[in-house]
């Protein structure tokens, strides 16, 4: 269970810092890019005039002329076909079908590629495109072993080579805790429970889904916690981006940090939710966000806003950067406001038993109304789960 909190790990979030590039290294970096970039716009001029190849996926001309030019040649057909057939009341539908195939003919379809978009890829990801996506051929723990590959053409293809290499330092991996390796002391239970249940269920849980080692699993994330309930999910990333939606909608504010994770974003994106970015770990811009909706209400209208959502994450995964939970916690507190914590990164990696930031800082797990976390990285397994008070929690889930 979590104890008390004794103030030290705030003292020391407190005087977090990380260490500022210095500015040699700032304008070399930008100076590299911007060289770069200028000769991705003469490549992409010599590959438009034909002087060199672009390997990337391109659209084929007839993709690019017109919706229903296919139709051309069958037309008369079609148009003799009907009259035949069709009864006279409904010729005029005919009529107006026809017309709008005349009319659409001249528009193009949406474009499966946007040139600029691609520009980035084309021209400087693929330079460097072997440092990414190694095919590995063992489980990744501390070390591991990869497929050698090599390129004829500049990285737009790899060719594998037959070789492999072994013993190679793992330095990217989400398998905080060794889970994930090849012991039999971890992979024992997992091995009977497979044999037990199967790898799947093939349906969902509303209808023949629902396993008693579904709600064991929920009842032990929820005693974990040290909350009343919680719910799992098969994929983390789709934790956040389909739930944020059951939980607020149109009429609700959600104030997100500026550097949550892409599917916290497109979960509050889709939630139809107003949306408003507060700086980086800063009290002062969420409270005064915080200030000014409960104040003003929604726009226009001024009335007060259904619920008002404050996203932040545990530790943010691009940074390494611990949230001020105490702090957070206090403001959600004085403005009657919700608090969504995401805890993938930080739940089984800090705290004395592994809790996450709540065991960390010493607050109590029932200050933070939706905890969110996967299994996917301490406990090197997949899924997500949502977890809160019992009451609250489901209603507003469902």
């Amino acid at each position: 269970k979590n104890g008390p909190g004794t103030g030290v790990a705030s003292r020391q979030h407190r005087q977090e810092s990380f260490e500022q590039a210095p500015i040699y290294v700032a304008v070399l970096t930008y100076l590299g890019f911007g060289i770069v970039t200028l000769f991705g716009y003469l490549r992409d001029f010599l590959r438009a005039v034909g002087l060199e190849k672009c390997h990337l996926a391109q659209e084929r001309e007839e993709q690019k002329v017109g919706s229903f030019v296919l139709l051309e040649r069958s037309d008369s057909f079609v148009i003799c076909s009907a009259l035949i057939v069709l009864p006279f009341s409904d010729v005029y539908w005919l009529a107006v079908m026809l017309l709008k195939v005349f009319l659409f003919r001249s528009q193009d379809f949406v474009p499966l590629y946007q040139d600029f978009e691609n520009f980035y890829t084309r021209n400087l990801y693929m330079r460097v495109r072997d440092n990414w996506n190694r095919p590995i051929c063992s489980l990744p723990g501390p070390v591991f072993d990869l497929i050698e590959r090599v390129s004829d053409d500049y990285n737009w293809t790899f060719r594998l080579t037959g070789r492999t290499i072994h013993n190679v330092i793992n330095m990217g991996s989400y398998n905080y805790l060794g889970f994930a390796e090849n012991n039999p002391d971890f992979l024992r239970t997992v091995a009977d429970r497979t044999q037990q249940y199967g790898v799947g269920v093939c349906s969902t849980r509303q209808e023949m889904g629902n396993l008693s080692i579904h709600e064991e699993l929920e009842e032990l994330v929820a005693n974990f916690l040290g909350v009343e309930s919680s719910m799992t999910f098969g994929m983390g990333f789709a934790t956040n981006s389909m739930n944020i939606p059951a939980i607020v909608g149109k009429g609700c504010l959600i104030l997100s940090d500026e550097l949550n994770h892409t599917s916290l974003i497109l979960g509050a994106r889709l939630s139809g939710a107003t949306i408003r970015v507060f700086k980086h770990n800063n009290m002062h811009s969420l409270e005064k966000m915080l200030r000014e909706a409960v104040c003003s209400g929604q726009p226009r209208t001024h009335r007060p806003w259904k619920k008002i959502l404050i996203m932040v994450e545990g530790i943010y995964s691009m940074e390494g950067s611990v949230t001020q939970l105490p702090e957070v916690i206090a403001l959600k507190k004085k403005y009657k406001a919700y608090l969504y914590l995401d805890e993938a990164h930080s739940i089984g990696a800090v705290g004395p038993s592994g809790r996450g930031v709540t065991e960390l800082f010493g607050v109590n797990p029932a200050d933070v109304d939706v905890m969110m976390g996967t299994f996917t990285k301490s406990f090197g397994a997949a899924g997500g789960y949502i977890a809160g008070k019992k009451v609250p929690f489901h209603l507003c889930i469902l």
